[in-house]
């Protein structure tokens, strides 16, 4: 216990409103930086999972657009194998149907009508050399009855391309191929029109990770895979998602990605967590800007509250000291009700009971006097009567007038001093 009263003397300062200042501050300033703490990593983390999903959902938009993109070219390809299976060996016909399909869907490059030994009938470019398409995947595929699409190829002009083939049948029959190179240039436009900040874009990549459609075509010449390994083995294998990535030699990057499953594609968005959450370290520090202030103000008015209720006692000293001193005509105007309000009032009673028992033991003390002194005053007169009474007899007796010339002057000394 004494051990723990002279700690609390030595952390404590002497003075009360010290005391009360720094119970203040503690108290309301300590748990202020607390909660602003967690308010603000709550809200980091929010803004950090808000970002993400936001991401995960323009990378999910992108996908469905190039989805789209692409089904519709392939649906116009079966829809116009149809139209060929019911034209026999019309090549007129064939090739004005193959020619307005590829005005319709400027996205075919070329689009060739083959037969089942793989020489091309009639193509869209016309007036070209027809060729023979026998060894070609996609012709074999096609005349097995079965849909082709092929890996993303690059022209010589620099512009990637995959190749669609699909049967062309009649009565159940595989009468024959068509085959179109697919331009991938309008997925590019899908691809770079996703752009936000000096850092964020989107890149598209094929069945190997290869990076086919991306703002920086150097990387798409030269068949660069992607940095992000663990997101390409993700979107490959058909996750949908959003993370933060850490690569050697590069700023950590908030990515999200989808796949497009029925090309085994997919569509990976990336921003630098830096830019990412430049408005998030801003609000940070606004925040705390915030909880300074308030912790500055809280200081302010615990500093003026702890004088306000110390003032009180204060005074309460001071008027102690003075009654100690005997000073009973001061008291406290009291125009507070609360328990300091009645404290003065219980001192101002107290002081008032102390004046009346001070003016009353101060009577007694002269009456106890007075008695005392009528006391021995009577006495003494009663010595004086006596000696007077004896004076006319023995007047001649020179011991009794010895006597007598001592007493009276003794008693007289005696009565001067008691009055």
């Amino acid at each position: 216990m004494k051990i723990s009263n002279s700690l609390y003397e030595k952390i404590l300062p002497g003075r009360i409103w010290q005391q009360i200042f720094i119970m203040l501050a503690v108290l309301v300033v300590v748990p202020l930086i607390i909660l602003g703490s967690l308010l603000i990593r709550t809200s980091q983390n929010s803004i950090k999972t808000t970002v993400l999903r936001d991401y995960k959902q323009i990378a999910v938009n992108a996908t469905g657009k190039v989805e789209e993109k692409i089904e519709s070219a392939r649906q116009a390809l079966h829809v116009t194998a149809s139209i060929l299976g019911t034209l026999n060996s019309d090549k007129w016909r064939q090739e004005t149907t193959i020619v307005e399909l590829s005005l319709r869907y400027p996205i075919f490059k070329r689009i060739a009508s083959v037969d089942l030994d793989g020489f091309e009938i009639v193509t869209s470019e016309l007036g070209t050399s027809l060729n023979k398409r026998t060894y070609e995947e996609g012709f074999q595929k096609a005349k097995s009855g079965e849909s082709y699409i092929s890996n993303v190829r690059v022209a010589q002009n620099h512009i990637p391309f995959l190749t669609m083939a699909v049967p062309v049948r009649q009565l159940d029959r595989t009468k024959g191929v068509l085959m179109a190179e697919v331009n991938l240039r309008g997925i590019w436009d899908i691809v770079d029109s996703i752009q936000f900040g000096e850092t964020g874009k989107a890149f598209l990549v094929d069945q190997d990770g290869r990076i086919i459609a991306h703002p920086d075509k150097k990387l798409i010449l030269k068949g660069v895979k992607s940095k992000y390994e663990e997101v390409v083995s993700n979107v490959l294998s058909g996750s949908t998602g959003s993370m933060e990535v850490k690569v050697a030699n590069a700023e950590p990057c908030l990515v999200a990605y989808s796949p497009i499953n029925s090309l085994r594609w997919g569509i990976v968005i990336d921003q630098s967590v830096k830019e990412a959450f430049a408005f998030s370290k801003i609000m940070r520090m606004q925040s705390w800007v915030l909880i300074l202030l308030s912790v500055f103000v809280a200081m302010i008015v615990s500093f003026f509250l702890s004088k306000f209720m110390s003032k009180p006692v204060k005074k309460l000293i001071d008027r102690t000291n003075r009654l100690a001193q005997g000073d009973f005509e001061h008291s406290f105007r009291i125009r507070r009700r609360d328990e300091i309000g009645k404290l003065l009032f219980s001192f101002n009673q107290m002081a008032k009971r102390l004046q009346k028992a001070q003016k009353e033991e101060k009577l007694s003390m002269v009456g106890k006097a007075a008695t005392s002194i009528a006391h021995e005053l009577k006495n003494s007169l009663v010595l004086v009567k006596t000696f007077v009474q004896l004076l006319p007899k023995r007047h001649k007796d020179e011991s009794f007038i010895e006597e007598f010339s001592k007493m009276i002057p003794r008693e007289l000394d005696s009565w001067n001093k008691m009055l």
